[in-house]
């Protein structure tokens, strides 16, 4: 410690030398100026202890209008009692105008509002109240469409922060809520007082109730004893909200009574849809089945952190770490959430979609019936129309993925998406689907900064197997890779206005594989051969094209082309995205003669959930022309191919077909002279 003392006796000896050049005139001066101005405050101390503070009603209310931007008016009396160690203030008739922009009207008008503050702390730099009474308090809160809003004061909005209250009351308090930026109306009631639970220990409790959007709202908020609160311990609290379908509960507490800045909390949340939040925290959520999630929320000043997160959504869990930034011009959401399984129905309300139409096992047959006739009726494509004027009111980076997931249309197993919202401008890059063979990925943007959103989706299916997308029913009729592209764009605010509105091109390719020989054989139509094969026997599928060209959501078919064994079978047709019906054609062309053969079409028609498979009755096509028909579906799959995928010039099954083309004759027809072997050979 003989550094300490060393530095002691040098500041002693520094001061003494400075009061040595310090003459005793000055000396006498300073002591006179030091006890004048302690003289001055006692006797302003002693003024505003007697003072009737009414005759200064007129200047507060100029200070506190020039502090907050509004007009401040104080009707009744004004009390204030300076000298106690609890220092005491009192006013009735409390009046706060609206800023000018709202048109005239007031934000808050109090009948009486009361406050003590304890005089000892303040020398330590702590603010503690023993009392805040508010009586008959009448609030009316507006917020434009641009944001403005009547509850800030000054520039920018901070987290709310009040001193350490002992007793809290509120009487008879009245709040509304307009706000045009949330479409959200809120009219209810506000009390607070203390309570005693059943453990006889004085508590807090603050009671609202009115409604919100037409629907009910209440929240219960339950604290600690307020007499122990301590500004440098932590408060704990429960709260429990109710507003309309969505039912939110949190236990925590608050690092700093009562800096709202700075808390932690359990945080539970139901409902029947993640989007029905929208009004309460102005994120634009996805639409959800009914949902329950819990995690720990934890703010820190502008930015709030929901970690641990765990729940369900439908049929499908979720899990991970959202955080949500704000304080800036909009909030910006950021997010790592993942589920372990997804039941790929549950992503139906995501897009507006409907319930299921399953048919239940104890349904009877006429039951039964009714919900099938249902189900060919229903949409395929939803007509919900979806808010997304919402997502330009905030931001987001979010990464989600489903470690499994299950369909009963589709051989899907695991996924992701990394999704971006800009200013409106939503970008999922990349979307990933992986299948039991195979995956589907690719890019999709959702641009909301207009009236009319557009959408735009550039999706690939690689090293897939058209066996997995081939109904039951139909098990074993064809097998082979398949590999596709989808380029479309759209505009509308629900998925069947963006279907009926699509442009761009679809385009399906099997390279190579097999096919059942009397399906082949049908496709001729040679119905003696079809009757009498084997319906186990294979025959080799060398190429199949299917290309559609999307026009206002017509998908018009290009090319439809399948080169088996025996035959090659063109096609043609139409997919109406907005009808929701379709009408294909497919047409073989034997390479060998067949002794009974029907030049009649296949047709696949009907509405696209359950179209139906038949013959065309009264379409038999001349011979002479298959070859020029044939022809001219193979000339464009030089073009088709590389859209699809590059390797696909290279597949030697494909690339024979397009060579054919320009033969002018690709399906030859063999006289039974050519065909019969030589006896001389034998």
């Amino acid at each position: 410690m003989e550094w300490l003392d060393s530095g002691w006796t040098s500041v002693k000896a520094k001061a003494s030398a400075v009061s040595a050049r310090v003459s005793p005139k000055a000396r006498r001066r300073i002591a006179w100026a030091g006890g004048s101005a302690f003289a001055i405050l006692i006797l302003v101390v002693l003024f505003l202890g007697f003072v009737d503070w009414n005759l200064l009603k007129r200047p507060v209310e100029s200070l506190l209008s020039a502090r907050t931007g509004r007009t401040v008016h104080i009707d009744g009396n004004l009390k204030v009692h300076l000298l106690s160690w609890t220092p005491s203030a009192s006013l009735e008739g409390l009046r706060i105008g609206n800023p000018a922009w709202v048109g005239g009207g007031e934000t808050a008008r109090i009948r009486r509002l009361a406050l003590k503050v304890k005089l000892m702390p303040l020398f330590k730099g702590d603010v503690v109240l023993p009392l805040v009474e508010v009586d008959q308090p009448l609030i009316r809160l507006v917020r434009q469409a641009d944001g403005r809003n009547n509850w800030t004061f000054g520039k920018k909005a901070k987290p709310l922060s009040l001193p350490a209250i002992r007793r809290f009351e509120i009487n008879g308090g009245q709040v509304t809520l307009n706000d045009a930026q949330r479409s959200l109306l809120f009219a209810g009631r506000v009390s607070s007082r203390e309570i005693v639970d059943t453990r006889n220990v004085e508590a807090f409790k603050l009671v609202g109730d009115g409604t919100l959007n037409n629907a009910p709202f209440a929240l219960t908020l339950t604290g600690g004893p307020l007499l122990n609160v301590d500004p440098n311990k932590p408060y704990p609290f429960d709260a429990v909200m109710v507003a309309g379908d969505s039912h939110i509960a949190a236990t925590g507490s608050i690092a700093k009574p009562f800096d709202l800045g700075v808390f932690d909390t359990s945080l539970s949340i139901r409902g029947q849809d993640l989007a029905g939040l929208y009004h309460l925290t102005g994120l634009a959520l996805p639409n959800t089945p009914p949902y329950e999630v819990s995690g720990h929320l934890a703010r820190r000043n502008f930015t709030y952190t929901y970690s641990g997160l765990s729940g369900r959504f439908g049929s499908s869990d979720v899990g991970g770490v959202v955080s949500v930034r704000t304080g800036g011009a909009k909030p910006y959401l950021s997010g790592d959430v993942r589920s372990r399984h997804l039941d790929w129905g549950d992503l139906a309300a995501m897009v507006g979609g409907g319930g299921s139409t399953r048919v239940s096992a104890r349904a009877s047959p006429q039951q039964a019936q009714t919900a099938r006739r249902m189900a060919a009726t229903v949409s395929l494509f939803p007509d919900t129309e979806l808010h997304v004027e919402r997502l330009r009111n905030m931001d987001a980076h979010v990464k989600y993925s489903a470690e499994v997931i299950t369909s009963k249309s589709l051989p899907l197993r695991s996924g992701s998406v990394d999704m971006t919202l800009d200013n409106g401008l939503v970008t999922l890059n990349p979307v990933q689907l992986v299948l039991s063979n195979g995956r589907l990925a690719g890019t999709f943007a959702l641009n909301a900064r207009q009236a009319v959103p557009a959408m735009n989706a550039d999706l690939r299916l690689s090293g897939a197997r058209i066996d997995e997308f081939i109904p039951a029913s139909y098990k074993g009729a064809a097998s082979g890779s398949l590999l596709g592209r989808a380029r479309l764009s759209a505009t509308g605010n629900s998925v069947r206005k963006a279907a009926a509105s699509a442009n761009g091109q679809v385009s399906l390719v099997v390279p190579q594989g097999e096919m059942r020989s009397q399906l082949a054989e049908l496709l001729g139509v040679n119905v003696l051969r079809a009757l009498f094969d084997n319906p186990q026997k294979k025959t080799q599928l060398r190429c199949a094209v299917a290309d559609f060209k999307v026009t206002g959501g017509m998908m018009n078919a290009q090319t439809i082309v399948l080169d088996t064994g025996p035959v090659i079978a063109t096609g043609g047709g139409y997919i109406n995205l907005k009808t929701e019906r379709m009408d294909l054609r497919l047409r073989g062309h034997p390479k060998e003669v067949r002794l009974v053969r029907l030049r009649i079409p296949l047709q696949l028609s009907g509405p696209l959930r359950q179209p139906h498979l038949g013959v065309e009755a009264g379409s038999a096509v001349g011979q002479g022309a298959l070859a020029a028909v044939v022809g001219a579906v193979l000339t464009p799959l030089a073009a088709i191919l590389p859209f699809v995928d590059s390797g696909l010039a290279k597949d030697a099954n494909c690339q024979a077909l397009i060579a054919q083309a320009g033969t002018g004759n690709p399906a030859p027809v063999q006289t039974t002279a050519e065909r019969a072997p030589s006896k001389k050979a034998g």
